[in-house]
């Protein structure tokens, strides 16, 4: 409890600002409420049911991706018990910080006999994959809606090959040593994990420019993501892709924006809830 007091301020501070982007957001973008209650009553149900099965897969793909990253840095631990891992303590990234997750992670593996060592270098890992993606990604997009080259889709091709050769040699280099091919099979995941988040976007948003609304996406998310005092990067990713998107009706994107937010929560606390039972049930068997 008296960590929570401590940290309450904290709390307040990050869900503030969360507020406060949304705010801005929607005031930059000129929307009345009655602009965005009418987008909201219009998404339709299969369009966010689909939506919700895509999120889902988003989930579970980077759950199981998470396995093969730890066996890279020389976790034993069984792979089904590193995907509950990852998914139990999944919530805790809406606590502001940007490291609580990861922190989570670490008192449950440590129970395994995991090296706190360990665990922090494979969430500097698995951080660094998924902002070296979505950088990649937003490049290719953006470039190919504004005027592809040559030498722009070379510096994406040579970002590719880095991402995939270079960290076990930087982990070596610190005295980490990874497997290279157990490293990549993690990569491979967290690559094919976005595939499912890019189309729960489209479907529920529907953009008129679908090459520029998914180099808005991944800037966006990127932006979330090193927003570190904002819980989950809530309403930063939401409001830097509504205003990198220059959509010519802000109103219907914002309020998808906002909506998928809504099925992604949602999905984390249903697969949460349910890898938290299923740790339960192995520790007490």
């Amino acid at each position: 409890m008296t960590i929570l007091r401590s940290a309450a301020w904290k709390i307040w501070l990050g869900y503030g600002l969360a507020a406060a982007a949304i705010v801005f957001a929607a005031r930059y973008l000129g929307l009345n409420r009655s602009a965005f209650i009418s987008a909201i009553s219009e998404l339709a149900p299969t369009s966010l049911l689909l939506a919700t099965v895509a999120f889902a897969l988003h989930v579970l793909i980077n759950a199981m991706a998470f396995a093969p990253l730890n066996h890279a840095f020389g976790v034993s631990a069984r792979s089904s018990t590193l995907t509950r891992t990852w998914a139990a303590t999944l919530l805790a990234k809406y606590i502001p910080g940007g490291i609580w997750h990861v922190v989570g992670r670490g008192l449950l593996l440590a129970k395994l006999g995991v090296p706190a060592r360990t665990t922090a270098a494979v969430g500097m890992a698995e951080q660094g994959i998924s902002l070296a993606l979505c950088a990649l990604i937003a490049a290719a997009f953006f470039w190919m809606f504004v005027a592809a080259s040559w030498w722009r889709l070379a510096l994406v091709g040579i970002g590719s090959l880095a991402l995939i050769f270079v960290p076990p040699r930087v982990f070596t280099l610190f005295r980490h040593p990874l497997r290279a091919e157990l490293f990549r099979r993690a990569l491979l995941g967290y690559a094919i994990a976005m595939v499912p988040y890019a189309l729960g976007y489209v479907v529920i948003v529907a953009p008129e420019a679908p090459a520029r609304f998914l180099g808005a996406l991944f800037a966006g998310t990127i932006a979330g993501v090193l927003a570190l005092p904002v819980p989950g990067g809530l309403g930063i990713r939401e409001s830097a892709t509504s205003l990198l998107a220059l959509s010519a009706q802000p109103a219907r994107l914002f309020a998808g924006m906002l909506a998928a937010r809504a099925l992604i929560f949602g999905v984390e606390v249903l697969v949460s809830l349910l890898s938290l039972r299923g740790l339960r049930r192995r520790n007490a068997a």
